[in-house]
């Protein structure tokens, strides 16, 4: 627990801490801006040279979740399977603590489901990417077919991500779940009438120009 205190500061050292260490150790040693330095000079710095420095983190007040476990503290395991174990520095109720965290965890799962989604898209992206590459025997052709391309690989990645998104909501609220769906339904018949459009917009530029 004491390592998550991320209140360190620079401890600087000088000629009384380092007149206190064993003699072998310090006439190897000299004393440049609070650190031990280990060198010929520590304005040109070579190869080997070492450099030495502290940091202390003082005495202070925390906030704590967790579970106590007779001197000292443990995670507390949910009936979920879950473990909460969380330290802040200050003075806070456990009420802001709980909401800090559901934060980060919107947060965190937001951060993830964009993360899988352009990853889906890649990856759809790459599986189609050969269409682009037989295409490019004609060069407008090729030019078009690979943004075609992306643009399937976008729009699917986008419907199966909401469709993901809504199987893990339905279970625990079932109304953003139906929702999150609705909005995959919206978004696949959206997208295929742009991808119909695309396909039209190439054969009326193909058909001869009327007298």
């Amino acid at each position: 627990l004491v390592s998550r205190i991320d209140r360190a500061e620079p401890r600087p050292v000088g000629d009384a801490e380092r007149d206190a260490l064993p003699p072998d150790l310090k006439d190897r040693l000299k004393v440049d801006n609070g650190r031990y330095y280990r060198g010929n000079d520590p304005a040109h710095p070579e190869v080997g040279d070492v450099t030495v420095e502290f940091q202390q983190v003082r005495p202070t007040t925390v906030s704590l979740l967790a579970q106590q476990a007779g001197d000292s503290f443990q995670p507390f395991q949910t009936r979920a399977g879950d473990a909460i174990d969380r330290l802040q520095v200050g003075t806070a109720t456990a009420d802001a603590m709980f909401q800090a965290a559901v934060a980060e965890n919107h947060l965190l799962a937001w951060g993830l489901r964009l993360v899988g989604f352009f990853l889906m898209a890649i990856g759809i992206g790459l599986v189609l990417g050969p269409l682009a590459v037989f295409a490019d025997v004609i060069p407008w052709l090729g030019s078009i077919v690979r943004g075609g391309t992306w643009l399937i690989a976008s729009g699917v990645a986008l419907v199966l991500s909401l469709v993901t998104i809504a199987l893990g909501w339905i279970a625990y609220r079932p109304v953003i779940g139906i929702a999150v769906f609705a909005a995959a339904g919206a978004a696949f018949v959206g997208f295929t009438y742009l991808v119909r459009g695309r396909r039209r917009a190439p054969n009326r530029e193909m058909m001869p120009g009327t007298p």
